[in-house]
Formats: C-alpha cells, sequence, structure tokens
C-alpha cells in the first residue's frame, strides 16, 4: 500500500485536534453555525448531497475541495466511508489546501453582496460633525433659538 498523501495526513491530525466535522450531519451543523472553515467532498460522493454542500458553501463564502473516495477519506480520519468532512480550524484548512496536488478541484467562492462602505473623507474624523458653513440644523448665522431679529 502506497503511503496517503500529505493532505489526507491533515484530515487525521484535524480529527486528533477536535477539529473535524465527519459526515453530513456534522458538517451541516458546522456551517449553520459558522464553523465550518472547509469543505472535503469524496469524488465518488452522491450528486444530490454534492449540489446541497456545494450551495451551501458558495452561500457562506466555505472552500470546497472534490479530492479522495469516500473510502480513502474514511481511512485518512480512521472513521468508516465518509462523502463528506469538514475542517474547523482556519490554520489547519490552509494546510491542507496549500498541501494538495495541483490537479485537484478546490471552489473557492467568491464573496457577493453589497460593496464595502466607502472611506470617509481624508479630512474626515469619525463622530465628528462636518460644518455647513454656518448654517447648521437651518439656522442662519447669528440667529438663535427662542430669539426673533427685528
Amino acid at each position: 500500500m502506497s503511503p496517503q498523501p500529505m493532505w489526507m495526513n491533515y484530515l487525521g491530525l484535524a480529527r486528533k485536534a477536535g477539529a473535524l466535522a465527519p459526515g453530513s450531519d456534522r458538517v451541516e451543523a458546522a456551517l449553520k453555525n459558522g464553523q465550518l472553515r472547509l469543505l472535503i467532498l469524496a469524488t465518488d460522493a452522491g450528486g444530490a448531497a454534492v449540489r446541497k454542500f456545494r450551495l451551501w458553501c458558495r452561500d457562506a463564502g466555505v472552500a470546497v475541495v472534490v479530492a479522495g473516495t469516500k473510502d480513502e477519506l474514511g481511512h485518512a480520519t480512521g472513521l468508516p466511508a465518509l462523502a463528506v468532512a469538514g475542517i474547523l480550524r482556519r490554520k489547519l484548512a490552509d494546510a491542507l489546501l496549500k498541501s494538495l496536488p495541483p490537479d485537484t478541484v478546490v471552489e473557492i467562492p467568491r464573496r457577493e453582496g453589497p460593496p464595502p462602505p466607502a472611506p470617509l473623507p481624508a479630512d474626515a474624523q469619525p463622530g465628528r460633525k462636518v460644518s455647513s458653513g454656518g448654517k447648521a440644523f437651518g439656522r442662519k448665522p447669528g440667529e438663535h433659538q427662542g430669539h426673533q431679529q427685528g
């Protein structure tokens, strides 16, 4: 038997560290709780599961790796065959991604939504009101509340 690829060693390490969500129920819970950092789908996983998790991960901004068979993922984690597994820690997820062979399918979602707010002008200070040329609050210069000119 040939040695297991380096990225699979990270799956076993994640399990020992308590940073692995094995199986669809645990991955789904981690996604809902915002804990999932990386999803691994087996190459022979069923079509419905693949579509469901790819969609959820895209919406959540979680990268998806399609690699290894169900038996290989199970063997790497010391568990029965796994169609889906999740990594819960950013450093482990990053290390696993870096160790993947170049031909591995990796889907990194692009965050969609409203653009970030525009930066403040250089002379503006947060919490400070900007002068409106003496016409603050719609009054004329020299005009005070309760005082009539005339």
